[in-house]
C-alpha cells in the first residue's frame, strides 16, 4: 500500500517540477518541447496505471506484488536495457549529424528508455512468455 501511495507522490512531483520548470525557463511551444512534455505525461500516466492497479490489488488483499508482476518487471528492464544500448547509438549519431544540444540528447535518451521500458512491460505482462 505505501509503495502504490509513493507511486502516486513521485508522479505528481515529477509533473509539478516540469510544469514549473517549463513555465519558469520561457520556453515556448515548438514541436521539440511539445513531444518531450508529450513523453513525459505517456510516462507520468503510466505510473498512475501502475499505482491505480496496486492500489486495487492491495484493496482486494491480494499481494502487491507476486513472483509474475517480478519477473515480468525483470525482463522489461533487461530487454529495455539492452535495446537502450542499441537507442544511445544510433541518437549519438543522429546526434552528431543534426548538432543537437547535449541536454536535448540526454532528455531524448532517457524519455526513450521509458517509453521502451514501457513497451517491454505491456508486451510480457500481456503477450509474452517469461518463462525461460
Amino acid at each position: 500500500m505505501k509503495k502504490a501511495i509513493m507511486i502516486f507522490i513521485v508522479s505528481a512531483l515529477v509533473l509539478a517540477s516540469a510544469v514549473y520548470w517549463f513555465f519558469s525557463s520561457g520556453a515556448e511551444f515548438n514541436s521539440t518541447n511539445l513531444f518531450q512534455i508529450g513523453i513525459l505525461f505517456i510516462v507520468i500516466a503510466f505510473a498512475v496505471f501502475i499505482g491505480i492497479k496496486k492500489l486495487g490489488n492491495a484493496k482486494r488483499g491480494e499481494p502487491v506484488e507476486d513472483e509474475l508482476s517480478k519477473k515480468v518487471k525483470t525482463k522489461a528492464a533487461a530487454m529495455s536495457y539492452y535495446v537502450s544500448l542499441y537507442w544511445i547509438l544510433v541518437l549519438m549519431y543522429i546526434s552528431e549529424k543534426l548538432g543537437l544540444a547535449t541536454q536535448a540528447v540526454f532528455a531524448i535518451a532517457i524519455f526513450g528508455m521509458a517509453i521502451f521500458w514501457f513497451t517491454f512491460w505491456v508486451y510480457y505482462n500481456y503477450k509474452g512468455s517469461t518463462n525461460e
